[in-house]
């Protein structure tokens, strides 16, 4: 599903280091890509323990069951976590952090939990994590588990995620648009979105 947000930039206002259409100059590729750098699964500890996570297959669906009793069973399994075990341990949701400098209309409520929780919003999301001695034991045990969705429409485009009566990702953004930032002279953009094209 794809949620829209709307931009409202007037021109020659950006005063940010970065902004939308603008280059960003990286200076980390050189090491990356030459085999100097090191990236996370470089590092290695004794003892340590390896994720792999179970992620949808579906655009939108609810999720009606999660079967990991096999996955638990599995070798050298250390622990099988859903949605529904971090909800019970209180771990709260991803915050939403607006970027600095920008007026916000109130965001809709969106939480997002790191694993999906009763239902699934995009394909790739996370649903289960499975913790393991070795990468290999994670992704047999992973494999494991079963997962039972019931699919929802789901829509692939802006122009129809805003659409009337378009399914809805997030049950407090009926029209799937969760926030609108504006910067600059909101009223001035407004009025150029008026005017005829010459």
């Amino acid at each position: 599903m794809v949620q829209a947000a709307r931009l409202l930039v007037v021109p020659g206002a950006m005063t940010h280091k970065f902004g939308i259409s603008q280059p960003v100059r990286r200076s980390e590729d050189e090491r990356l890509i030459t085999g100097t750098g090191s990236f996370t699964d470089d590092v290695n500890v004794s003892g340590q323990a390896h994720a792999i996570f179970l992620r949808s297959s579906h655009g939108h669906g609810l999720i009606r069951a999660i079967d990991a009793g096999e996955a638990l069973n599995a070798a050298g399994v250390i622990a099988v976590i859903t949605g529904e075990d971090l909800r019970a341990a209180g771990v709260g949701y991803i915050p939403y952090l607006p970027l600095g400098g920008f007026t916000m209309d109130p965001p809709a409520d969106t939480p997002r939990p790191a694993l999906a929780q009763d239902r699934v919003r995009h394909v790739g999301e996370p649903i289960v994590m499975v913790v393991a001695e070795t990468v290999a034991q994670a992704i047999d045990a992973c494999e494991k588990v079963l997962v039972e969705i019931e699919p929802l429409p789901a829509v692939t485009d802006i122009e129809r995620a805003v659409a009337e009566g378009a399914s809805a990702v997030w049950p407090d953004a009926p029209n799937n648009v969760a926030l609108i930032w504006r910067h600059g002279d909101h009223a001035a953009v407004e009025s150029a979105f008026t005017q005829p094209l010459l």
